[in-house]
């Protein structure tokens, strides 16, 4: 999916791959700026009974629409409509876990692509095991039916699973699944979320086995949002072994990528002096190759680096610099 990151906004380049997903299909890589669905009737702690027929539509409608607030949403009543929106989902899908995990274990294709994002939005709930008893109670986790749904034969919803784990960001969840569909699905959908999901769990403390290997390899995807979340994750891996490859993607050809790339770069040489200098000279070397909007961030960055500004046209100075570093 493109996104317009301008210079002041590149802190916020990691929150863009949120905007991958979909809610009852599979999520796209380019979106219409404009929302598709009218506003779903929400009512915020609504105690009425919904029915399951009910349950699914009203879900479908307000994640969609939250969807497409997420790339819409512009002044401060429209924020504050996506937060509301997210609240309502919250409430519904926490109300009726349970017949959302039976829905993602059971149901037609339809219902399980609503049902796996739906759990996302979840939390973990203490109900009663009996009704005849209600002093026993039971966990009820989202984790282990979604991890299951992750070898669900409809990649759309392997996607939305592979999305609500990665909304939901538990340290204790398996990972090995989500490294293996960023390596080797052939839906690019499930590699787009598969690979977001890997770098909110990553952010949480998460190590996977093998991924940073995956994530090198995932630099050369077809599909420039899993290069963009691949650069992502080998920052946050710290992966000194990646600057090279890291340094071929900032003359990718979109821009996303390659200030994924240059964000990834930075982060490396501000984590280790040791690899200060590499870094350093991987993005002064890009400057007079790249294009404009990724120039001005690779500016940005170098600045970062240096804790001085030696000039917007002043690539032999930055050069010097970063060859002068260790």
């Amino acid at each position: 999916m493109p996104s317009k990151i301008m210079p002041t906004l590149r802190f916020a380049l990691l929150a863009t791959p949120l905007l991958f997903a979909a809610c009852a299909s599979a999520p796209k890589e380019e979106v219409d700026q404009k929302p598709r669905y009218g506003k779903p009737s929400v009512s915020l702690g609504a105690d009425e009974e919904v029915n399951v027929d009910n349950l699914f539509i009203r879900l479908d409608l307000a994640q969609r629409y939250w969807s497409n607030l997420q790339i819409t949403a512009k002044d401060s009543t429209e924020k504050h409509r996506v937060d509301e929106v997210k609240k309502d989902i919250i409430f519904r899908a926490t109300r009726h876990q349970a017949d959302l995990i039976t829905a993602l274990e059971t149901g037609p294709p339809s219902r399980r692509q609503i049902a796996a994002f739906a759990l996302g939005f979840s939390e973990v709930r203490e109900l009663p095991s009996d009704a005849r008893d209600s002093a026993r109670a039971h966990r009820i986790d989202p984790v282990g039916p979604l991890t299951a749904a992750l070898q669900d034969p409809v990649p759309a919803v392997v996607a939305n699973a592979a999305y609500a784990l990665g909304l939901l960001a538990r340290a204790d969840a398996p990972t090995s699944q989500l490294v293996q569909l960023l390596d080797s699905s052939p839906d690019k959908d499930v590699r787009i979320n598969a690979s977001w999901a890997l770098i909110r769990l990553v952010a949480t403390g998460a190590r996977p086995e093998g991924l940073a290997a995956v994530a090198r390899r995932a630099l050369s995807d077809e599909i420039h949002g899993v290069r963009s979340h691949a650069a992502m994750i080998i920052a946050r891996l710290g992966d000194y072994d990646s600057i090279d490859a890291l340094a071929a993607v900032l003359r990718d050809e979109k821009n996303l990528p390659a200030a994924a790339a240059s964000r990834g770069l930075t982060s490396l040489g501000h984590s280790s002096k040791q690899h200060l200098g590499t870094c350093a000279r991987a993005l002064a070397g890009a400057l007079p190759d790249v294009r404009p909007a990724v120039r001005t961030w690779l500016l940005a960055d170098l600045i970062s680096l240096a804790g001085r500004n030696y000039g917007e046209n002043a690539d032999e100075e930055w050069l010097r610099w970063a060859t002068d570093l260790h």
